[in-house]
């Protein structure tokens, strides 16, 4: 029974819980949302409206640690015979592992030309929730604290976690200045309904050899908004706003103005390419580097030093030596175990003693940052290779990725796109899009790891990305041969 519910619990976080949005489609020369990952892509119509609520549905999971094979030991059927947690912990990465869920969708998009300029405009909804953790999190619980031994050998279990859901609202502007240089820029304004972050959430545990006396330090902050204002702070207490005193048509228009503004940033993507010939070009491209600044419900929950007494050392950490003759008695006379230790028997007033609870006037969070620098060798009018690389900055931790990718458009009709990506933890990914267009109706879909689909329970990267645009007049760029 415990490993069919393991079974079913993993089974869900992996699901669930895993950070990479599918980017098939920035490969594709025939699809105009391609500019979306590079603004100085050269989109090759006069203009295209997005349908509303299917265009560019994009979800992704990632999950670096958790894995099928490497926690339980297998029998010839494939069925789990026994949970091998030292192998699932020897498999983590030392500090940051990775839990991720992403999912986008466009609500209204269209763009239009006029001349050398192309302008978009988009609005799409956005949802992101990103986990790191360390690999002391499971090795402490596995092994136990006699794994980590002396000052200079602590068990350093440690967490990030940052979620958030917002909308954006962009317009983007694509400009060729020349036969070899295109320059793009695209402006946002976000507008945050809902956050949770832990910018860093440690504990160290230290064992001595000799006694095997324990000490914890642990420090961290959790901060969270609201889009309209549910909770406040009394004495040191998260306690519900009171919305039995909202009167009038004035505070329900305050309330839904507070969701649709209280919480709002600005962030920016730019973008530039290179013909450097006929066949071969470069572009570098900088997306979602901004920021959202979080005021309504705004409440930090933080870490305070312990007074020094029986249990906290001068240092503020907290101490146990275990099992002592005085404890001993007075749990044996009857004592609780709060009496007996000396802790407050009230969680309200534990949670007190631990912790630091207040109102903030607001707080800012970054986007998740990208980097790309991608060139490409141009075979024929029909077909191109390329190479990318990436890199996602998120809470303040650098995750790489390189992609090679073919792209073949047909016809003016088909649009086929194939690719190899590698990822952290993750080296065999293959990706496929199709695109096929039938007039003006555009049908496009694809992923980054098809193999997920057949072993998805093994998979680091699960993600998908498809729609459905209306796009007119198709017009080829007109550049001039370039030689060396």
């Amino acid at each position: 029974m415990k490993k069919i519910i393991f079974a079913i619990t993993f089974a869900l976080s992996s699901i669930l819980v895993m950070a990479q949005y599918s980017e098939i489609i920035r490969f594709s020369r025939l699809n105009p949302l391609s500019t979306y990952y590079n603004p100085a892509t050269y989109t090759p119509y006069n203009g295209y409206v997005s349908f509303p609520f299917l265009s560019n549905i994009n979800f992704s999971l990632h999950n670096s640690g958790f894995k099928y094979k490497n926690i339980f030991n297998l029998g010839s059927d494939g069925t789990p015979q026994s949970i091998t947690m030292d192998n699932f912990v020897d498999k983590l990465n030392e500090k940051n592992n990775i839990l991720a869920f992403n999912f986008s969708e466009e609500l209204l998009g269209f763009g239009f030309r006029v001349k050398n300029l192309f302008f978009s405009f988009s609005q799409r909804f956005k949802y992101e929730a990103n986990y790191f953790y360390s690999q002391d999190l499971f090795g402490f619980l596995t092994y136990g604290n006699l794994n980590y031994l002396g000052p200079h050998d602590p068990a350093n279990i440690s967490m990030k976690f940052n979620t958030s859901m917002y909308s954006e609202s962009s317009i983007g502007v694509h400009y060729k200045l020349n036969d070899h240089i295109y320059i793009g820029i695209r402006p946002k304004y976000l507008a945050g309904y809902m956050n949770i972050n832990v910018s860093d959430l440690s504990f160290k545990l230290y064992t001595d050899p000799d006694d095997y006396s324990l000490k914890l330090n642990y420090n961290g902050e959790l901060r969270f908004a609201t889009p309209v204002p549910v909770f406040k702070v009394e004495n040191n207490r998260i306690v519900m706003e009171d919305f039995s005193t909202m009167n009038g048509f004035s505070d329900y228009m305050n309330l839904a103005k507070s969701a649709l503004t209280g919480n709002s940033g600005t962030g920016i993507d730019l973008g530039v390419l290179y013909r450097i010939n006929n066949e071969f070009g470069v572009s570098f491209s900088v997306n979602d580097l901004g920021f959202i600044k979080w005021k309504t419900s705004t409440i930090s929950i933080k870490t305070k030093p312990l007074e020094e007494g029986e249990f906290v050392d001068s240092e503020g950490n907290v101490v146990f030596s275990g099992l002592t003759t005085d404890i001993l008695n007075k749990l044996m006379n009857g004592a609780t175990i709060s009496e007996a230790f000396g802790v407050p028997a009230s969680f309200d007033t534990l949670f007190q003693d631990l912790f630091t609870i207040e109102e903030l006037p607001y707080y800012y969070t970054s986007l998740t940052t990208k980097l790309n620098a991608e060139g490409y060798y141009q075979i024929n009018e029909s077909n191109r290779f390329s190479a990318l690389f990436k890199g996602y900055i998120v809470n303040k931790t650098f995750v790489p990725a390189f992609t090679i990718a073919y792209n073949g458009n047909f016809w003016n009709m088909i649009d086929v796109v194939a690719s190899y990506s590698m990822t952290k933890k993750s080296y065999a990914n293959l990706g496929v899009g199709l695109g096929l267009r039938l007039g003006p109706v555009h049908l496009y879909g694809g992923t980054d790891n098809l193999l997920a689909v057949f072993n998805p329970l093994n998979s680091t990267i699960i993600n998908a990305q498809f729609g459905l645009i209306f796009d007119w007049g198709y017009k080829k760029a007109k550049e001039k041969k370039i030689k060396y």
